[in-house]
């Protein structure tokens, strides 16, 4: 009877060792596999979740434009609140300008709603939110080659963003600067003027009538245009918050680089290479003019500029 009951408890004992094996390993199956799906979540997303988005209590347009900018913005702002200016506005501009454009987006391209692209419509939502945007524009995506993301329009103004956009950007910082940059450039005023210009530039160059004279005469307005630009950066990163993915971002759109090879970017030996101090000087005054000519500062210069709004009295107060 002794021998069966040692028996019996031995077996007991196997049974008990063999389940608390099974408990062990069970709970290691499920740590190993949650660690498995953070890291694959972590690398297909690497910024969901990972930071909490600010908001602003107020915001207005002379906290990320520069000096040159407001001043010319605040005299053509001027016109464009006359009653002449509304009513060119009402009965000519929208109807027979925007609204066509806006037409033909709603036909040819698909629009970002909480339906559609949801993803891209959160990052939208969340920049109007950051910059206290109150009447949101619509954004549709589309194969329009001019640029990769533009506002469009005069007096109503829509985001258009090129298809690629969605497969060249896929971090969500970097997607909500460049939308954030546009959102800056509909507050700022800056629409109707730079669409006038892009108009006007795509008609000289079809045509070739008087180009390098036309070049000439729009230096004063490109200079503008470079201003209105690093305005736009700064409201790009209010939106986006982090100053890394907005750099990124713009070395990004300058060179076509995807997210293939964006951990072999240093954003610091970028800027180092500008420095190219064994080249002749001429280089130097052909670059000067090259810059002159372009409605947007080079890559260095953007960065630069990103860097100091960043550490401005005026970009710390926005979250104080």
């Amino acid at each position: 009877m002794g021998t069966l009951c040692e028996s019996r408890r031995a077996i007991m004992n196997l049974h008990i060792e063999r389940s608390s094996l099974t408990i062990v390993g069970t709970l290691l199956l499920l740590i190993v596999g949650g660690f498995t799906l953070f890291q694959r979540r972590s690398a297909t997303c690497p910024t969901h979740c990972d930071y909490r988005l600010k908001t602003p209590k107020a915001i207005s347009c002379a906290t990320f434009q520069g000096r040159a900018d407001r001043e010319l913005m605040e005299r053509l702002r001027a016109l464009e609140t006359t009653e002449v200016a509304a009513s060119v506005d009402s009965f000519l501009v929208k109807p027979l300008c925007d609204d066509v454009n806006t037409r033909s987006l709603a036909v040819d391209a698909v629009e970002v709603t909480d339906t559609q692209l949801s993803s891209l419509h959160s990052i939208v939502m969340d920049c109007s939110r950051v910059l206290h945007v109150p009447h949101v524009p619509r954004v549709f995506v589309s194969e329009r080659p001019e640029l990769l993301i533009a506002v469009e329009n005069l007096s109503d103004p829509v985001i258009v963003i090129h298809a690629s956009f969605l497969s060249r950007f896929q971090n969500e910082r970097e997607q909500r600067f460049l939308v954030g940059r546009e959102f800056g450039h509909i507050m700022a005023g800056h629409v109707r003027w730079q669409t006038l210009l892009r108009g006007i530039q795509s008609r000289v160059k079809r045509t070739g009538v008087g180009a390098f004279p036309f070049k000439v005469a729009l230096l004063p307005f490109l200079e503008w245009t470079r201003e209105a630009e690093m305005s736009a950066d700064n409201a790009g990163l209010i939106c986006a918050q982090d100053i890394t993915s907005a750099e990124m971002a713009l070395v990004r759109l300058a060179t076509g680089i995807d997210d293939s090879a964006l951990h072999d970017i240093k954003v610091d030996e970028y800027l180092k290479q500008a420095d190219s101090h064994s080249l002749s000087d001429f280089s130097g005054v052909a670059l000067s003019w090259k810059e002159l000519s372009k409605p947007a500062p080079f890559t260095a210069n953007r960065i630069s500029q990103l860097r100091e709004f960043e550490h401005s009295d005026g970009y710390r107060r926005l979250w104080e």
